[in-house]
């Protein structure tokens, strides 16, 4: 989604659930975000700038970081919970961002127990993107480590001990 507009003077238009940003040579919306929402009000506190089409959200083992799979823009924002601002980004496209090219559609996530190591549901590359979390004296040091190809568009991931479950939202399934 992204943020509630205001009266702004931004352009923005009427979505099945409420408004949005949205730019205006292409209609799309323009702006992602993750709500941090208080538990006991149950109203919003912050907004948090996050990629296009936020769309799976998951903590790290030691609760530090939360990672946000942008579906329209092929990075995971990676968010320090103690300040509740990105703090990264790290681009997952199976082509690279160089060219500009985006259509990966990151759509799930799963890390391991450890915390070293993220499982990207890529639906378009037909892929899982793996990346290393690893942890050095100056931060985190991400890197993507390679792609494990799976049936088409894989939707959702779960670690069980040694294997990488992946369920498909098209073909006949991970066989």
């Amino acid at each position: 989604a992204g943020p509630v507009p205001g009266p702004d003077g931004v352009e923005r238009a009427g979505i099945p659930w409420g408004e949005a940003y949205t730019d205006p040579a292409t209609g799309a919306v323009s702006r992602g975000s993750v709500s941090v929402v208080n538990i006991h009000t149950g109203h919003p506190t912050k907004e948090i700038e996050v990629g296009l089409h936020p769309n799976a959200i998951l903590s790290s083992p030691d609760e530090r970081f939360l990672y946000v799979a942008n579906g329209n823009s092929d990075f995971i924002s990676v968010i320090r919970t103690s300040t509740q601002s990105v703090t990264d980004s790290i681009p997952v496209g199976l082509f690279g961002t160089e060219k500009g090219y985006i259509g990966s559609t990151p759509n799930a996530l799963a890390v391991n127990q450890e915390g070293n190591r993220l499982y990207v549901s890529n639906g378009l590359d037909n892929a899982i993107c793996i990346i290393d979390l690893e942890e050095t004296p100056s931060g985190k040091n991400y890197r993507v480590l390679g792609y494990i190809p799976t049936e088409a568009y894989p939707s959702g991931i779960v670690l069980h001990g040694d294997q990488i479950i992946v369920t498909n939202l098209e073909s006949t399934g991970a066989r």
